[in-house]
């Protein structure tokens, strides 16, 4: 019986129990909430095209789903598996309006949707380390080389990450708001975490697919 291997990083969990030891207002928990119905989109649309998943890794910089390389997905699959996760937000977002509009579970799920919305939407930027580059790279390599679908892509990431991380320097110095600069520096050291997989997706396709 073939199993999925899971492993924590240890900065993962000293993190992880930080983070909930030190909040006391629950965005925690609920942050945890959206980031899990987010990974399950991913993980749900890779049974969809019967790819089996070997390895989850949880780490500082997100979740690693390690797939068997030995069933190649085209581009196009391959976009629609790294917006799978944003999609799956989406969906979590109008079932938490529905439940406001009915006067249901309404604290909760203004909440609910408020974290999931904005996760959603932060994984759609175009960065590298994100599912919005990831898609992009995928996109573009059906159109173009593998190199210059990477080279744009970084491209893209350097004029989003360059002016968030300034703008949220100036943020600091002002108005003593650290969010703007966490949250750059933060998807620039992910991007160079993964720069080794960099690239990955621009080499994956499915045999006479693209």
């Amino acid at each position: 019986m073939k199993t999925c291997r899971v492993t924590f990083s240890v900065y993962f969990l000293v993190l992880l129990t930080c983070m909930l030891a030190l909040d006391s207002t629950g965005l925690t928990a609920l942050a945890l909430f959206c980031a899990a119905i987010h990974e399950l989109g991913h993980f749900s649309v890779l049974l969809l095209f019967h790819v089996r998943v070997r390895a989850i890794s949880f780490h500082m910089f997100g979740v690693d789903i390690n797939a068997d390389e030995s069933r190649r997905l085209s581009y196009g699959k391959e976009a629609v598996l790294a917006l799978a996760g944003v999609a799956a937000n989406f969906q979590l977002c109008a079932v938490m309006l529905i439940c406001w509009r009915l006067h249901f579970w309404m604290g909760p799920a203004q909440a609910i949707f408020t974290v999931s919305l904005f996760l959603a939407l932060f994984n759609l930027l175009p960065v590298g380390s994100l599912d919005g580059g990831r898609a992009l790279e995928a996109l573009l390599c059906a159109h173009a080389t593998p190199q210059m679908a990477t080279r744009i892509l970084q491209i893209c990431s350097v004029s989003i990450l360059l002016p968030a991380g300034t703008f949220g320097f100036w943020l600091l110095i002002h108005a003593q708001n650290v969010t703007l600069l966490a949250a750059a520096v933060y998807l620039t050291v992910s991007l160079i975490w993964h720069g080794g997989n960099t690239g990955k997706s621009s080499e994956r396709r499915t045999a006479g697919v693209r």
